[in-house]
């Protein structure tokens, strides 16, 4: 079992066993292959996955292990590729789950995989690639694919008939379609365990949890990471979690079945839970400014909700709708940094900021469309120049600490400069530029500092 688990517990599949009895007939003592139909309905149990172990291996040599179906109900496994080898089990269980083989696209009832119909044809499943048949020497001993021209298959997986000991992994695409196959089919829906730890999110001293959904008597440990913000106090199933810090913790339920482990994880917290603010733009740019929606994350985990402006940017203004609701909305032009202050659930003073910035900027083109020159001009800076400290403007998500200008570029649509003017010492709010040199035409202009810009587009027309 726990080979089996081995191979699915990456993705959060994991088997127990629920129990085991014996069929107690010599009829399939020497069991061939024309009896697999009548042994999957003897002794057959609802809602499991009936695993038929046979004493010896099949007599007439037809398969070492067979699903009933795919997706199915049951397997039957052979002596010895149950017990001496690690992967008949796990690929059986595959067949289960709604997995086929590699190689389905040459089988009867299938079709030929390409590169354009992985959806519908071989396996279903596009990060599978395409399997002329693993068995037959096309692999050899060192699970390096010998076979013919044209293919490069992954010796390495579960549902290949590769070498036992060359199949070992699963993709990430079959396991996507195990995880719809199991969410749709009812039978197998009937077979799952859902546990998980239930209790709150997060408490202010102490917090009961426990573990819901696993089948009872199995062997339970707790433990909380980091370790030093918390202590717990575990009995079985259930654990209280008591506050030493301020914290996220991870609280993990380690579950021991057949001999293997299960980790049940839960993310809470020990005190409040922050606050986190989300910037959601509102619009489109009017004027400079820009409209912003200030989500709060937790809006009924807290009181006495206040906004305020923490930080104005030189040059900007932040006006704020509502400043004592939990989440607001702002306009920006420039830019700065807003505060939330709030009571917290455990009657302790926070705070939270959040940086807003406005990309509508006051640059102006004119005339547009233009002959021989245009004039570049950045209302708002006054004496002090285009080449000035003063002006702010956006870096991905924060101001700049200042856009000294340093150059004019311009590019055509396909991103090429054609035209590039270096800016030494000018003190005025307009630029003139001659774009005589240009066709008729959409061009972009480029106002940058080394690090930041910003760009708009002018017409040519003569």
């Amino acid at each position: 079992m726990c080979s089996l688990n081995s191979y699915y517990n990456s993705h959060n599949i994991y088997f127990l066993k629920t129990g085991y009895d014996e069929i107690l007939l010599d009829t399939y003592a020497n069991f061939t292959s024309s009896q697999t139909n009548a042994l999957f309905n003897v002794n057959k149990k609802d809602s499991v996955v009936n695993v038929y172990l046979l004493p010896n291996d099949v007599a007439d040599g037809a398969f070492g292990g067979i699903a009933d179906n795919i997706p199915g109900t049951a397997m039957i496994m052979g002596y010895s590729n149950f017990v001496f080898t690690d992967a008949t089990f796990p690929h059986e269980m595959g067949h289960v789950l709604g997995l086929y083989h590699t190689h389905h696209g040459i089988e009867p009832g299938g079709c030929p995989e390409t590169s354009t119909n992985c959806t519908s044809c071989g396996d279903y499943i596009c990060d599978t690639p395409p399997d002329p048949g693993l068995d037959g020497g096309n692999v050899n001993a060192n699970c390096v694919y010998t076979g013919p021209t044209g293919y490069n298959p992954d010796v390495h997986n579960i549902m290949s008939y590769a070498p036992f000991d060359c199949r070992t992994e699963l993709t990430d695409d079959q396991f996507i379609r195990m995880d719809g196959i199991i969410s749709g089919n009812a039978y197998l829906q009937k077979c799952l365990l859902h546990p998980f730890i239930s209790g709150p999110e997060s408490f202010c001293t102490s917090g009961s949890y426990s573990i819901t959904g696993l089948l009872s008597g199995m062997p339970v440990s707790w433990s909380a990471t980091p370790t030093g913000n918390v202590s717990i106090t575990p009995n079985g199933y259930n654990v209280t979690v008591n506050r030493i810090f301020d914290a996220t913790v991870t609280l993990t339920a380690t579950v021991s079945v057949n001999g293997c482990t299960i980790p049940l994880t839960r993310t809470i917290y020990s005190g409040a839970t922050p606050i986190y603010i989300s910037t959601i733009p509102n619009g489109q740019c009017s004027g400079t400014f820009q409209s912003y929606y200030l989500e709060n994350s937790i809006p009924t985990s807290g009181t006495g909700w206040h906004w305020s402006v923490e930080y104005l940017g030189p040059n900007s203004q932040i006006f704020i709708n509502s400043s004592n609701s939990p989440s607001t909305y702002v306009d920006v032009s420039g830019g700065g940094t807003v505060r939330l202050d709030y009571t917290d659930e455990c009657g302790n003073a926070q705070s939270t900021s959040v940086t807003v910035y406005s990309p509508c900027h006051p640059l102006i083109i004119y005339p547009n469309p233009a002959d021989d020159n245009i004039t570049i001009s950045l209302p708002g800076l006054g004496e002090q120049g285009i080449n000035s400290k003063n002006l702010k403007l956006p870096s991905g998500n924060v101001f700049a600490d200042s856009f000294d200008l340093k150059t004019i570029n311009i590019y055509d649509l396909s991103g090429k400069m054609l035209l590039q003017k270096r800016i030494t010492d000018n003190h005025s709010s307009q630029i003139q530029l001659n774009v005589s040199s240009l066709a008729p035409g959409v061009y972009i202009i480029e106002l940058s500092n080394g690090n930041a810009a910003i760009r708009d587009k002018f017409v040519i027309q003569r």
